[in-house]
C-alpha cells in the first residue's frame, strides 16, 4: 500500500509514518518545501497513492503574534486548500483520505461533548479549529473518497514535548496544578492514536469526525496528581493563569482553559482503546525501561 503522509516531519507525523513503513507500507512523506510547487507539479506526488494522511500544522503552543496567527492558518487552511485542489485535478487520487483537528474547537465549559455537540468555543483556537475543518469539508465533495476527521486530544508518550513538560518539573519537586486546575485535559496515548489510524485506514465504515482522546472525563489537577503519586513526587504548587499570561500571552488558554472530549463515534466504530483509563495511561508513561540483557 502507498500513504502519503502531509507533516511526516511533526511527533504525530513521524509516529504514524514510522508505524506504517516498519508494516510495510510505502510512505511518501510531503514537507514545507512541496507547498512552494506549481499545483501541476504537487498533484504528482499524489498520484497513484492509496491512502493520504493529512497533519501538517505549526505547532499551536508559541506566543500569539499577529504574524504567528497567519502562519497557524497557512499551515492548516492553506496546505487543506492546495491538497483539495490537486484531489480534484487527480482521476486516480487516493481513496482514502484521512486529516486531524483537534477538540480545541469545543467549548471549555465543563460538559463533556461527543462528536454530536454543537456546543463549540468562540476564541482564536475554536475559530481556527473551525475554519480548518470547513476546509477539510471540500474533501466530502469528492465522492469517491473516504474522508476521515480525528479531533486529536494531547497526543502522550514517554518522548512527547506535551508529556516531558508537565513531568520534569514534577521530577524537580515542583509540580502542581495550572491555575484552578479545573480545566478539562482530554489525552491519548500515543500507541492507541497509532491504533486508530490504522482502524481508520482499514475500516470501511470510518467515514466523518471522530474525537480522538481516552474515553474518561478529568481536570488538569487530578491528572497531575495522579502522575505525581506514580512519580513518587510531591504536587502541591500552583501555576498561576497570569504569569503564564505573561510568559505565553493569549496561547497560555492551551494550559489555563480545555475540554471534555467523549470518543462516542469512534468507540460505537469497534475501535477499542488500550490506555482507556488515566491510571493505565500513567502507569504506561512512567514505567522503567527494562534494563538489556547482555549475556551471550
Amino acid at each position: 500500500m502507498r500513504v502519503v503522509v502531509s507533516g511526516a516531519s511533526g511527533y504525530v507525523g513521524k509516529l504514524v509514518s514510522t508505524h506504517l513503513e516498519a508494516k510495510g507500507y510505502e510512505v511518501i512523506p510531503i514537507n514545507r518545501k512541496h507547498y512552494k510547487w506549481h499545483i501541476h507539479d504537487f498533484k504528482e506526488i499524489l498520484r497513484g497513492a492509496d491512502v493520504f494522511i493529512h497533519l501538517a500544522g505549526a505547532p499551536i503552543f508559541k506566543r500569539w503574534t499577529k504574524k504567528y496567527k497567519k502562519q497557524l492558518y497557512k499551515s492548516r487552511i492553506g496546505t487543506t486548500e492546495q491538497i483539495v485542489s490537486a484531489f480534484k485535478l487527480l482521476k486516480d487520487r487516493p481513496k482514502t483520505f484521512i486529516s486531524v483537528s483537534a477538540v480545541g474547537i469545543y467549548n471549555t465549559n465543563d460538559a463533556q461533548h461527543s462528536e454530536k455537540s454543537t456546543d463549540l468555543g468562540s476564541d482564536f483556537l475554536a475559530t481556527l479549529v473551525k475554519d480548518w475543518e470547513q476546509a477539510l469539508a471540500k474533501v466530502d465533495e469528492l465522492v469517491d473518497v473516504r474522508h476521515t476527521v480525528f479531533r486529536l486530544g494531547v497526543v502522550l508518550g514517554k518522548k512527547s514535548k506535551a508529556y516531558n513538560k508537565m513531568a520534569t518539573p514534577i521530577k524537580m519537586g515542583i509540580g502542581g496544578r495550572v491555575a484552578k486546575g479545573t480545566q478539562g485535559f482530554s489525552v491519548v496515548h500515543e500507541q492507541d492514536l497509532i491504533a486508530a489510524f490504522d482502524h481508520a485506514i482499514s475500516e470501511p465504515i470510518m467515514k466523518g469526525t471522530y474525537n480522538l482522546s481516552m474515553p474518561v472525563k478529568i481536570n488538569n489537577k487530578d491528572f497531575t496528581k495522579k502522575l505525581a503519586k506514580a512519580l513518587k513526587r510531591p504536587s502541591f504548587m500552583i501555576i498561576p493563569g497570569f504569569m503564564l499570561r505573561l510568559l505565553y500571552g493569549q496561547s497560555s488558554v492551551i494550559l489555563t482553559k480545555g475540554q471534555h472530549a467523549y470518543p462516542e463515534a469512534l468507540l460505537k466504530s469497534g475501535f477499542k482503546f488500550k490506555f482507556d483509563t488515566v491510571d493505565k495511561l500513567i502507569a504506561k508513561l512512567t514505567e522503567k525501561r527494562k534494563p538489556r540483557n547482555n549475556s551471550d
